[in-house]
């Protein structure tokens, strides 16, 4: 598992470093036309990248921001947050979530019967103003 996790983050970082270099030849076009660019450098330690301009606008990205939930993901269930992605992995599979994730599960299963039994309902209803 640690070595899939590892591929998944060096491909991730490769889409972060082609993006990057993409905006570095977008940029030199820009001042190739006198226009004004960034030029300060700052670099991003979880992405493993020096990036033009303000490291906060960087850290708002979506790549980055990818990169950050795969490496410290959450459970939106337990409502947890997991610096490391293997204690995630073992979380999933413990006996606190998945009783959790029963719990939801089955609230959602009798939320969605009551729509449905709601939706049935207003059909008869409407049948019934029809006829």
């Amino acid at each position: 598992m640690a070595d899939h996790h590892e591929q998944v983050v060096a491909l991730l970082r490769v889409h972060l470093k082609l993006h990057e270099s993409r905006r570095e030849l977008e940029l030199e076009k820009m001042r190739k036309n006198n226009k004004k660019v960034p030029t300060d450098k700052s670099f991003c330690t979880m992405c493993d990248l020096s990036v033009y301009g303000s490291l906060n606008f960087h850290r708002k990205s979506q790549l980055h921001q990818k990169l950050k939930s795969f490496l410290h993901p959450k459970c939106f269930i337990c409502r947890k947050e997991f610096t490391v992605r293997a204690d995630w992995d073992e979380h999933l599979l413990s006996v606190e979530h998945l009783k959790r994730k029963a719990e939801v599960l089955r609230q959602k299963g009798e939320e969605a019967a009551e729509n449905v039994e709601g939706v049935r309902r207003l059909r008869k209803e409407s049948q019934w103003c029809m006829s």
